[in-house]
């Protein structure tokens, strides 16, 4: 509805514009030249209101080349009737009834990535129909949703997808791989040693004293006892 107004008013602004363009060119006096400065204010403050009308198509269409590596072709907010039975049967775990609708809505319209993407989440791990929607989700431009895919390819069948031909979806891949390659060449946490725990036992302080007594510096020497014994009375 707004889009139709925009248009409107564009178009009242160019017709408004036209039918002043002759007066402009054939002003002979001053009261001419008074109403044609008043006729260029008007047509000023015509188009400024015109711009701010434009001003979001135009910043998005500027913005386009930075915002689409990670915007580009997204699902994150599914629409349509068998878009939102697919979703409402994968939040209820019912992946069978989430292929079901997926495959009505990719007779439907085969060329929309959110069905592919919504179809790689509810596929068996490793099967044939994983690899399917992975490689289908790896054909668009969106640069997280490529990422996503070309991990599963790699990780859980061994396929390595062709090169993209998205500059984007390119440079984040091999961002992807660099980081991998750090993980793997760093080195190994050292092994812990397990010291196992000393028993220790505490002697009584009696007990040592009586042990302190019998300890024999010399071979000579005899305990403090002994030498108590044999001193003459």
């Amino acid at each position: 509805m707004f889009s139709l107004f925009r248009i409107i008013m564009t178009g009242l602004f160019a017709y408004y514009c036209s039918q002043n363009y002759d007066s402009f060119l054939t002003a002979v006096s001053l009261e001419d030249d008074v109403g044609n400065a008043g006729m260029l204010a008007q047509i000023t403050i015509f188009g400024v209101f015109i711009g701010i009308l434009w001003a979001p198509i135009i910043g998005a269409m500027v913005a386009a080349p930075m915002t689409n590596m990670m915007t580009a072709g997204s699902a994150a907010k599914p629409s349509g009737f068998f878009l939102r039975k697919i979703v409402r049967a994968q939040d209820q775990e019912d992946h069978g009834m989430a292929l079901f609708w997926i495959f009505l809505e990719i007779y439907r319209n085969s060329k929309a990535p959110k069905v592919y993407l919504l179809g790689l989440d509810s596929a068996e791990p490793g099967g044939k129909l994983q690899r399917w929607f992975a490689r289908k989700t790896y054909s668009f431009s969106n640069a997280q949703n490529c990422m996503k895919a070309y991990r599963i390819l790699i990780e859980q069948h061994g396929e390595t997808p062709p090169i993209h031909n998205s500059q984007e979806v390119v440079l984040a891949i091999h961002d992807l791989e660099r980081q991998a390659h750090q993980q793997s060449d760093a080195p190994p946490e050292p092994e812990k040693l397990s010291v196992p725990v000393a028993d220790i036992q505490i002697t009584p302080k009696r007990v040592r004293k009586k042990v302190i007594h019998k300890i024999k510096l010399f071979d000579g020497d005899m305990p403090p006892e002994e030498e108590e014994r044999q001193k003459p009375g």
